[in-house]
């Protein structure tokens, strides 16, 4: 695997029409289609762009996403550790794997964000706004309220940012070459 750096860019012809073969029984609906297509994509490209995350970075996102993910178990009465445990984990398991995941999802971003500065993609209003409804349906507020609060948080960025990647993530489905066995 080679390095990306984040001034390097990602060939275009690494991500346009790249050929996905799916069998039929790796999806049900679009929607698991459309996420099987986008894995393998995925796969592909992490072949030939990774980007050697600083660990620092990593464990300081690994320990924001503890943080909010025990906050939001403590609530159903629940540890950290007990959670670890019930997945036939210890703590430092747990946190191993969150590790792992942290650093592949922020390669995921490196790469989407890499392709929509290549190909000038950017999130329309409503797109915005689509993300801004998930956000109020998910905390049962208005449109107005959810946005608000993503205000008062500071985080209409991270929204956009969040519309961006799917944007991104639809255009390399739409582009990919897929064959179905």
């Amino acid at each position: 695997m080679g390095a990306l750096s984040t001034k390097e860019t990602i060939r275009r012809e690494d991500y346009i029409n790249i050929e996905v073969e799916l069998k039929t029984s790796e999806f049900e609906t679009d929607d698991s289609k459309n996420e099987a297509i986008y894995e393998k994509l995925m796969e592909k490209l992490f072949q030939e762009y990774w980007w050697d995350v600083p660990d620092d970075i990593v464990w300081g996102e690994v320990d924001g996403r503890l943080k909010d993910f025990e906050k939001e178990i403590r609530r159903d009465g629940i540890s950290l550790m007990d959670y670890a445990k019930n997945k036939g984990l210890t703590l430092e398991e747990f946190t191993e794997e969150m590790y792992d995941e942290t650093k592949k999802r922020l390669n995921r971003e490196i790469i989407l964000e890499t392709i929509a500065n290549n190909e000038n993609i950017s999130p329309s209003e409503s797109e915005i706004d689509k993300e801004i409804e998930k956000v109020g349906r998910r905390y049962g507020y208005t449109k107005e309220a959810a946005k608000a609060l993503i205000k008062r948080n500071n985080d209409l960025d991270k929204l956009k940012k969040k519309a961006l990647l799917i944007k991104t993530k639809q255009f390399l489905i739409d582009n990919a070459k897929v064959s179905i066995k």
